[in-house]
């Protein structure tokens, strides 16, 4: 589908407004469309922190065709034609932690690139009020950790990470700037 077509899309199909470096619209593609022509689109994601200020990765299911198995920043959301990035931040966070936490608070951006699956991400930070142990989250579903573990486990196990996490967390987008630099 030529990005021309502002709005030819099937019924049904989720939409996406193409942007340029600056986030202007310049129209209006399926979201399989534009990840297949690699155009630059916006994304909402929550980053959840427990009350320890530990950051939730959420394994991949192992019957992902991406990454399977690995850690993820899953709290993620295409942010549809018309939608507000908070409005796809909210929709995109898991109903077991939507009501969990306090105010959602802008926390960045993540420019579009390869790394980011061209998709211009704005970041939203929630703070739990309880721990992950207190909400009976499944460990082999949500792993919380720490700047320095992550900065330990990154170093020598990237393998364990999708790409996204790895990018996010060498540029700063995750924790704010290393406290050790």
């Amino acid at each position: 589908m030529p990005l021309a077509d502002k709005t030819a899309t099937l019924p049904g199909e989720d939409c996406v407004e193409v942007v340029d470096a600056e986030s202007r619209p310049l129209g209006i593609i399926s979201t399989a469309e534009a990840h297949r022509q690699l155009l630059a689109h916006r994304s909402a994601m929550v980053l959840v922190f427990d009350r320890l200020d530990r950051l939730c990765l959420g394994k991949r299911p192992n019957r992902s065709p991406i990454y399977p198995g690995r850690l993820d920043l899953g709290f993620c959301r295409h942010v549809g034609a018309g939608q507000s990035r908070e409005e796809a931040a909210r929709q995109g966070l898991a109903p077991a932690l939507a009501g969990a936490g306090g105010q959602l608070c802008q926390h960045g951006e993540l420019p579009a690139c390869e790394s980011t699956g061209f998709e211009l991400i704005s970041l939203f930070r929630l703070k739990l009020k309880e721990s992950a142990e207190e909400m009976g989250l499944p460990p082999e579903t949500y792993l919380f950790i720490g700047q320095g573990e992550l900065k330990a486990l990154a170093g020598e196990f990237r393998e364990m990470f999708t790409p996204l996490v790895i990018h996010a967390f060498e540029k700063g987008a995750l924790f704010g700037p290393d406290k050790d630099e």
